[in-house]
């Protein structure tokens, strides 16, 4: 288990160029920057618009995957598109209405412990633009990385990356009200590309092995909130 462990550490480090625990990461240190960030914080009204025509409809499910979704299962698929990264998206029902969901994911302060991987995060707002770092634990090694976070609504949230030890992570949460609107049919998309080649086991580290984790600690923390 040692030399698995050295082997996880050094294929992390080498790839992303990152050393072991850095939690003190500053901009110089950040490998990788994205040279436009676009997010800008909008007015209510353009939020409310922006929350409506960036929802969408909801996902197509095969039949079982339906059945699964019903039954409190989190279906997790890959997804194909452009980047030289992995794409995933989890789909799963929160027994909560998207207000209570939306609630919890833009309270960053109450992430540490509920959500996987997670060692330590830092905020600040901008209108419905939150600027967040997050510090993650990946196999024995730390990533950290920074995000622009927007908030439409109790609708969508989606982020872009703004610098860090990978090269590029972006993603969105949908919230689709379901059962009378006491239901949230949640989507969760995740793009992330390490920046070099690494095995696949660290890309799902990353993103696909750590997805239901994310989908169990938003259904912990908000039936929490809700005194269930």
């Amino acid at each position: 288990m040692r030399l698995v462990n050295k082997f996880v550490a050094a294929c992390v480090s080498a790839a992303i160029g990152i050393c072991a625990a850095s939690d003190g990461a500053s901009a110089e240190e950040y490998k990788y920057k994205n040279a436009e960030p676009k997010f800008k914080p909008a007015s209510k009204d353009a939020e409310m618009a922006a929350a409506a025509r960036k929802l969408g409809d909801p996902p197509k499910l095969t039949e079982k995957q339906q059945t699964e979704v019903d039954e409190g299962e989190v279906v997790i698929r890959e997804v194909k598109g452009g980047g030289e990264g992995k794409r995933y998206e989890a789909i799963a029902v929160v027994k909560a209405p998207p207000k209570a969901v939306m609630a919890f994911l833009r309270d960053f302060k109450a992430f540490v412990g509920p959500m996987p991987n997670l060692k330590k995060i830092e905020f600040t707002w901008d209108g419905n633009v939150a600027h967040v770092t997050q510090w993650l634990k990946v196999a024995i090694t730390t990533v950290s990385y920074r995000l622009n976070i927007a908030h439409y609504g109790d609708s969508v949230i989606e982020w872009e990356f703004v610098e860090g030890d990978i090269k590029d992570t972006t993603g969105y949460y949908k919230f689709f009200p379901r059962a009378e609107g006491r239901e949230t049919l949640l989507v969760y998309h995740v793009y992330t590309d390490p920046g070099m080649a690494v095995p696949q086991f660290i890309i799902n580290l990353l993103t696909k092995s750590s997805m239901p984790g994310v989908i169990e600690a938003i259904r912990t923390a908000v039936a929490k909130r809700a005194g269930k």
